[in-house]
């Protein structure tokens, strides 16, 4: 494995890895229990390894979560609540650099991906999943929690 970092380096909340030192395809690892809720430390976590893997020579990013169970449970709502600007100045951005990221990318989803966790796929150029493991879904919609996030 040619590139191992943790992000923040005291507390590792996300990793990047190039599994085969061969070949420019570096692996962005959520490691946030436990469930990779987005709060701002995961998100600026993530913002960091997004930026370090933009120094790195032209491949491919594929992120994925060290839990099975989860690729992302979503947003951390309470977080949400006591930060105000969350959305707008960090989950937004981040979602924006994912859609803007100067290399491919692909959400390897591990397990389940709820509302913003799955919004956090949706950003990515590709999205893989086991049709046998784990749930896609914005149930906010089904039971009006938008209203919770705007």
């Amino acid at each position: 494995m040619a590139v191992a970092k943790s992000f923040p380096p005291e507390k590792c909340l996300v990793k990047v890895s190039q599994p085969n030192a061969t070949l420019p395809v570096y692996q962005i690892t959520f490691a946030a229990p436990p469930d990779n809720r987005l709060n701002t430390s995961f998100c600026n976590a993530l913002f960091s390894a997004l930026d370090y893997v933009a120094t790195l020579p032209p491949g491919a990013v594929i992120t994925t979560s060290e839990q099975a169970k989860f690729y992302s449970n979503g947003l951390d709502l309470q977080h949400v609540h006591e930060t105000p600007g969350f959305l707008q100045g960090t989950l937004y951005n981040l979602f924006i650099r994912l859609l803007t990221f100067p290399m491919p990318t692909v959400a390897a989803v591990t397990g389940h991906a709820f509302a913003g966790g799955w919004m956090l796929a949706m950003c990515h150029d590709y999205r893989v999943g086991n049709e046998k493991k784990g749930w896609f879904s914005l149930n906010e919609l089904e039971f009006g929690g938008m209203s919770v996030v705007r």
